[in-house]
């Protein structure tokens, strides 16, 4: 479209939105799925398991065939934990972001009031370019900003 313009995210904040949403899209779900759930089911299970010396021994040797289980388990945990607390990081600092869409106000740079006429501008500005000029040991960034001021 003709006459529609963009404005770019130059400093980069809107990617920790962007990144947080991806995040949290790709961690519910593995926490849900990841969460370990079966010693619930082992601890119902065992009012329907038979109580004789041969079923025990047997599922004592079907136990000691998985000895990572409570290993793999803990690294899942571990995992998670620190998924959640990376995204409890990346949100932290979306959040924190300085917000950059000040009003721009050259009344306030050049020190006046909204009121001022066009010769209490003018005096201003040879007042504040004398006192900020680079070449006069001023900063130049401060400088650039009067003249921008002063422009508008």
């Amino acid at each position: 479209m003709p006459g529609q313009q963009f404005e770019y995210d130059e400093r980069g904040s809107t990617f920790y939105y962007f990144l947080a949403s991806f995040y949290a899209f790709v961690l519910l779900p593995l926490t849900y799925y990841f969460w370990p759930r079966e010693k619930e089911r082992e601890r119902n299970s065992d009012v329907k398991r038979c109580r004789c010396e041969p079923c025990i021994q047997k599922e004592a040797a079907r136990r000691s065939k998985e000895p990572y289980k409570n290993l793999k388990r803990k690294i899942i945990k571990g995992h998670l934990l620190v998924g959640w607390v990376g995204l409890i990081c990346i949100i932290y600092k979306a959040v924190n972001i300085e917000i950059e869409g000040a009003e721009y106000d050259p009344y306030a740079i050049l020190n006046l009031d909204s009121s001022a006429t066009l010769a209490e501008i003018k005096k201003q500005y040879r007042k504040l370019s004398m006192e900020h000029h680079p070449d006069r040991g001023g900063d130049s960034k401060v400088f650039v900003a009067i003249a921008k001021a002063y422009q508008a």
